[in-house]
């Protein structure tokens, strides 16, 4: 939904207090807009319910080969029509444009590092490989990656100390999620959970915001276009 016109468009480009922002729906769609930062790796702070670090992605080489029907060119065809939305992590660690991720679900008090920079460098990063089928898999053969459980003054710790460009990844989720929360439970508290966290951490490079109503409807269809607008005013207040 656009904010300005009411209008659902399935990507929109944005700024938020002058940062440039992307606007997407399914999640995955985020990819290419990762890959256009000039510096890479990055970190990824994400702020999510689910992990989305999920392995068996084929690589965008790959699925250019073996999906001929779908005429794969770009990134973005190889986002949209090839990776799914627990999976395009896994994708952006294999291709050394993101080196470690800080998963925070507001719901849990622990947040989840799937490796760390720390003195500037990335450390404990989980290693991906390639099978003889083109898919992108966890070095130890698992579906998900292993991860550190770290606390809130770590993580400040982490990303104030690096100069690594920084992306802000938001799945609406975080905030209500569909199977769980009644429409009328309140979502304000775990927004706010969010704004104190990132109050502490520099302003990021780019964000990232999935709306998640496809290809599973995680947040409220009656909701999100409320939620969306909160979240963006609460990050224009936040770094404006």
């Amino acid at each position: 939904m656009d904010l300005n016109t009411g209008v659902y468009t399935p990507q929109r480009r944005i700024a938020i207090a002058g940062i440039d922002a992307l606007v997407v729906d399914p999640h995955n769609e985020v990819l290419p807009f990762w890959y256009s930062l000039d510096k890479t790796p990055a970190v990824v702070i994400h702020i999510d319910d689910h992990s989305d670090v999920s392995a068996g992605s084929r690589t965008f080489d790959n699925a250019k080969k073996e999906y001929p029907y779908a005429n794969i060119v770009t990134l973005e065809d190889y986002a949209r029509e090839c990776l799914g939305i627990e999976s395009f992590i896994s994708v952006a660690m294999q291709d050394r444009r993101v080196g470690a991720v800080y998963h925070i679900a507001p719901r849990h008090d622990k947040i989840r590092s799937y490796g760390r920079v720390q003195k500037n460098e990335f450390v404990c990063a989980p290693n991906t490989t390639i099978d003889n089928s083109g898919k992108i898999r966890w070095q130890d053969g698992k579906l998900l990656p292993p991860y550190d459980e770290i606390q809130e003054d770590e993580l400040v710790q982490d990303i104030n100390g690096t100069s690594y460009p920084l992306i802000l990844d938001i799945d609406l989720d975080a905030f209500h999620l569909n199977q769980v929360d009644s429409e009328n439970q309140p979502y304000s508290t775990r927004m706010e959970k969010v704004r104190g966290l990132l109050k502490q951490l520099p302003k990021p490079n780019v964000i990232t915001i999935a709306r998640s109503q496809t290809p599973t409807t995680y947040v409220n269809p009656t909701l999100v276009h409320r939620i969306e607008t909160d979240c963006v005013n609460m990050l224009q207040e936040l770094y404006g």
